[in-house]
């Protein structure tokens, strides 16, 4: 599902009178940019070093989403004379030619001459704004993206066909492959005019074992390298018990699982995944109770010691509980057993579905994306309504929910998302807030870790009341942050919220820095906004799996860039590189040391105790880390230039 939390369309002090209208008063201060500190990179970059302003020029920009309007002006250049949207793929129509190698969809090279209308709502354009947008037409740019200057590329993803609806099954069975083909074609396109690319994906679900072993996880893994870099949304399920997890010893557990919402639905439908650690074996039995407590029906325990497909139904009267499961002994992709699960409830007002889980041994986790075929939530919970039918019910839990699209690949940078603001004024000058806190992370922001341990999300961003471009073809326009006439153009501005729109903050400031140094491997920019990231007491100590590294900092990391070396090394954090970081066993630690003066490298535990030292005139040291315990580990450098201290983190 999209994962932008529910819109805040913010309306900042426009005024409606027509005149006013008409010479617009400046609305916002593109307080994002501030809070990242892309605003000197922008403004004041002779200030830092920069030869010329620091804006993405030079750099391609892959929007992977739905909802675009090609022709808002968000997407021209500063100067409002040439659209940058430079490739368009709409993967949902066949009016024309496909891109060379696909089957599917229509590539429009020149989107000036198209009268394109998109109704598919405005998450694409809100989040290329906020990676990109040039902000002509607004006072002094102030609507402006992160990265203004760079060339875009939009795919409009396919995520339903003639026999799949749009739901959690058709994000796994339709989305997964054609968003893949879209970071693909993007990065084909990217080479072709031998230019850096990064792309954002705003988008997830949680089908899928969540260690980084997925298909689509391996594929991201397989095109990101030099000069492409992959960033992607957290996700937005953090206020919810979303994953259920448990460490069998031959017992039984139970939990309530269902759809959050569904007072107003003819049915329930359930869309949950759970996978078992390699070598064990798990079953799940599902029953029907009512409101009372009452049992109304079960359907018989299915196990995944064996391939199977299987469909079970019963009937109570007028009560019916069906289910599909679909069962696999060990996968080929992890050794995982699995089974997914796809369950009906023709009466979700008065009945309520409890699932029972038995093993021996397993380590067993799931996830509940609510409906089949529909785009809802799911939970797990010990009780249904002041009950537990069984007395071994679990409540679930929202630890490892990071979602598979955009957080779990072993390179992709995924991003949380924490308030910068709460409060807004409208139109009428009504006063409007929502509940954040700022500097703190947003109530819905999803955290890690993944299920083989790493620390997720990667960084976080602004993502509660973000402005941005909004398409005038879908959404209600009376609810803007601003309305840019231009000749007899109008278009508008809107305020979203979601780690959809933390993504593409640092989407655009990984595309600042390609700028500077197009040869950047995904992982050397990794490191760096990791090893840049900021902490303060909203953070915590950090690496953690709520915060991950820390807040992005885009003046620190396009510093680290200037660092650069010849051989494309990235010097970070006073020409220090740790890689790679986090570490299973061995990492290089990489330092200036241009005099071969004797530097001081020591590594300590959190804690203080002291577990490795030396004193040496090279320019790298190889660490072997193998037989430390996993966590948080500080490092130390001391020269006659001064003292650097970085985090590594020992997976």
């Amino acid at each position: 599902m999209k994962t932008t939390q529910k819109a805040f369309l913010l309306l900042l002090s426009v005024f409606s009178a027509t005149l006013a209208i008409a010479q617009p008063k400046r609305v916002t201060d593109s307080l994002s940019l501030k809070v990242n500190r892309v605003s000197p990179l922008h403004n004041d970059y002779t200030t830092y070093g920069f030869q010329q302003a620091v804006t993405g020029k030079g750099v391609i920009v892959g929007i992977v989403d739905v909802g675009f309007q090609l022709n808002h002006p968000a997407f021209l250049d500063k100067m409002g004379t040439k659209n940058r949207v430079v490739r368009f793929w709409d993967q949902t129509i066949s009016l024309g030619t496909p891109p060379q190698g696909y089957s599917y969809g229509t590539l429009y090279t020149d989107v000036t001459k198209i009268d394109y209308k998109n109704y598919d709502g405005t998450h694409g354009t809100h989040v290329a704004g906020i990676a990109a947008g040039s902000g002509y037409g607004t006072p002094n740019y102030n609507q402006a993206g992160n990265a203004p200057d760079a060339e875009l590329v939009f795919v409009q993803i396919k995520y339903s066909n003639d026999t799949i609806p749009s739901g959690a099954r058709g994000d796994y069975l339709v989305a997964n492959p054609a968003i893949i083909d879209a970071f693909e074609y993007i990065f084909k396109y990217a080479d072709s005019v031998g230019k850096p690319a990064v792309i954002n994906l705003s988008w997830g679900m949680h089908t899928g074992p969540h260690d980084g072993t997925s298909l689509f996880d391996q594929a991201v893994d397989g095109l990101i390298g030099k000069g492409k870099v992959i960033v992607g949304a957290a996700g937005n399920e953090r206020g919810r018990n979303m994953h259920f997890g448990h460490t069998f010893t031959g017992d039984t557990v139970s939990a309530w699982i269902g759809e959050a919402i569904k007072r107003d639905a003819t049915y329930e439908s359930i869309y949950a995944d759970f996978w078992a650690n390699a070598g064990s074996e798990f079953s799940i039995q599902l029953n029907l109770f009512d409101t009372l407590g009452n049992l109304l029906g079960y359907l018989p325990f299915v196990s995944s010691s064996s391939n199977s497909y299987s469909e079970a139904m019963f009937t109570n009267g007028t009560d019916t509980l069906s289910a599909i499961f679909e069962c696999i002994a060990a996968s080929p992709l992890n050794g995982k057993s699995n089974i997914l699960v796809k369950a009906y409830n023709n009466h979700p007002n008065t009945n309520y579905v409890v699932a029972r889980f038995t093993s021996a041994n397993a380590v067993l986790h799931g996830w509940n994306s609510g409906g089949v075929d529909r785009w809802t939530s799911g939970e797990f919970d010990s009780m249904v309504r002041g009950y537990q039918p069984f007395s071994n019910m679990k409540m679930g839990d929202n630890d490892y929910i990071v979602g598979e699209n955009g957080g779990t690949a072993k390179g992709i940078i995924s991003v949380g998302a924490y308030a910068t603001s709460f409060i807004w004024t409208d139109a009428w000058a009504n006063i409007h807030s929502t509940y954040a806190l700022p500097g703190y992370l947003a109530n819905f922001s999803s955290q890690g870790p993944t299920v083989d341990g790493r620390i997720k999300p990667d960084v976080v961003a602004p993502g509660i009341m973000i402005s941005s471009a909004l398409n005038r073809y879908a959404f209600d326009t009376t609810s803007s942050t601003y309305i840019s006439i231009i000749g007899n153009d109008t278009n508008y501005y809107g305020g979203m919220g979601g780690t959809s729109m933390a993504a593409p903050q640092v989407a655009g400031i990984v595309a600042l820095m390609l700028q500077i140094n197009p040869s950047l491997t995904n992982e050397q920019i990794r490191t760096i906004l990791h090893n840049t990231a900021a902490s303060d007491t909203a953070t915590g100590t950090t690496p953690n799996n709520v915060y991950g590294w820390g807040k992005v900092d885009a003046l620190s990391a396009l510093q680290a860039v200037k660092g650069t070396t010849s051989t494309g090394k990235v010097l970070a954090s006073n020409g220090v590189l740790v890689y790679p970081n986090p570490t299973k066993n061995k990492f290089y630690i990489d330092f200036k040391n241009t005099d071969n003066q004797i530097v001081n490298c020591e590594i300590t535990t959190i804690e203080g105790r002291k577990i490795f030292e030396k004193r040496t005139t090279d320019t790298q040291l190889q660490i072997d880390a193998e037989g430390w315990a996993t966590g948080v580990y500080l490092l130390k450098i001391e020269s006659l230039q001064g003292t650097t201290t970085l985090k590594i983190c020992k997976n």
